[in-house]
């Protein structure tokens, strides 16, 4: 409405507003809450730095809105709801919903006798991408988005569980919108508001010591998930941490959380709750499992960085809320600088990965966000040949330094992974993690 009236500042401040409206339970007990930020505070976010950029959405009955804030100009882009809602149009929002929804619950659903790999939803996600960005003009929204290399998305409803981020790169983005652009964005960070961000920058500047983690692994072991094991070790030896936990209980771990500070890494199971978002849990070794709501009760003022490496802990359900979503990450904001997270059952072996590529860009001194598109970028462009180097050079003398269960066994299976990769010359070239599946699903959310 206030759109439609040519109001885009009131508009942007009543959709902020509602927004913390439905957040405000998330948040009840922070001792630094304050009032929903007017337009002129949300710019402020955007002092003195010409390359980033902030896009909202709003997603109203009446259109969907994206706001495009950069230091010296504010642009709107609203589409009305008939052209996105409209159930007979075939590229309506909607409709691009309903089906990918639909899929990934049948994807979730397919019994291990079936391939994953050729379920619909995986299939046509390289198609069914660039209807997304053409749905929410994405191609105009980089229009105003000259020499910007840094992006800050605030999403809204549904398109929390998108993977938004990768519309904005390649192979999504066309040659024509890249040149328009003047530039190749750096970095892409979420947040649930910008409220969220003002809080963040209001809060004293921790400093982390290089060993500074506390390590949670579920790998159930000896049967358990084999990269998983990996992932854990290699990154233990990367930030050389003497703090990786023992703790297998509900109440031991918590007790860990509030004890230690800098980076708290999860590498396991997670699942997300359809119907109660809150009860969305990260799964314990004991069977146990510590909830939204277990994270909620901490305040992890002393974390920089939460890596939740396991499946679904993006994604975000409406629940009880009106008008927003709520997921596991959004549970240590604004307190935690930076949380990893993904929007869907990513596969184990990639997911390693790309964590441990992601440590070793970290350890180098490049920060999370960038660290993090980085190393998608690098599995997404890995070839066999590649990975079999990485595996020989980098990956098995971590390993060989590190203690872990069956280290034996994995050491020797690796071996033979590398050798195979890098002698058998039909595939040497192919790029086995360039499908969005595979790097798509992570996403950083904090404003550091």
């Amino acid at each position: 409405m206030f759109v439609e009236a040519g109001d885009k500042v009131n508009a942007l401040e009543k959709a902020e507003s509602r927004k913390n409206f439905c957040l405000q339970w998330m948040r009840a007990t922070s001792p630094n809450r304050i009032a929903s930020p007017t337009y002129p505070e949300i710019r402020d976010l955007l002092t003195n730095n010409t390359e980033t950029a902030i896009i909202y959405w709003h997603l109203s009955p009446v259109s969907l809105t994206a706001f495009i804030i950069t230091l010296d100009k504010f642009e709107v882009i609203a589409t009305p709801v008939t052209d996105i809602f409209a159930k007979r149009n075939s590229h309506s929002l909607e409709k691009w919903l309903e089906n990918w929804k639909t899929n990934y619950q049948s994807y979730c659903e397919t019994g291990k006798q079936q391939s994953k790999e050729s379920h619909p939803w995986r299939q046509s996600m390289t198609a069914q991408l660039p209807q997304l960005a053409d749905i929410l003009k994405i191609p105009e929204i980089c229009t105003h988005l000259t020499n910007i290399q840094n992006l800050i998305l605030i999403p809204h409803r549904d398109l929390h569980i998108l993977p938004l981020d990768s519309l904005f790169l390649p192979p999504f983005f066309t040659e024509a919108v890249t040149d328009t652009r003047k530039s190749k964005i750096r970095t892409i960070t979420r947040l649930p508001s910008a409220q969220i961000a003002i809080e963040q920058q209001q809060q004293t500047p921790r400093k982390i010591a290089p060993n500074s983690m506390l390590m949670v692994e579920h790998s159930q072991g000896k049967s358990g998930l084999k990269f998983t094991q990996i992932e854990a070790a290699a990154i233990k030896q990367i930030n050389q941490t003497n703090c990786a936990s023992n703790a297998t209980t509900k109440t031991a771990i918590i007790e860990a959380l509030k004890a230690n500070s800098g980076i708290f890494h999860y590498a396991g199971h997670a699942y997300h709750n359809t119907e109660k978002s809150e009860n969305s849990a990260l799964l314990l070794g004991t069977g146990e499992e510590l909830t939204l709501i277990d994270i909620l009760k901490l305040k992890l003022v002393n974390y920089y960085l939460v890596c939740l490496s396991a499946c679904e802990t993006g994604i975000t359900k409406k629940g009880e809320l009106i008008d927003e979503f709520v997921g596991l990450a959004s549970g240590f904001l604004p307190e935690t600088n930076y949380v990893i997270s993904t929007l869907w059952r990513a596969e184990e072996r990639s997911s390693a990965f790309l964590m441990i590529y992601f440590y070793q860009l970290w350890k180098q001194g490049i920060q999370p966000p960038e660290a993090l598109q980085q190393a998608k970028d690098w599995l997404r462009e890995l070839t066999n040949g590649k990975l079999g180097e990485w595996y020989a050079g980098e990956l098995l003398p971590l390993l060989r330094n590190a203690e872990f269960d069956n280290k034996v066994e994995i050491l020797f299976s690796c071996g033979i992974d590398a050798s195979i990769l890098q002698e058998n010359l039909a595939t040497i070239d192919e790029k086995p993690y360039e499908h969005p599946y595979y790097w798509a699903a992570f996403n950083i959310t904090g404003n550091g």
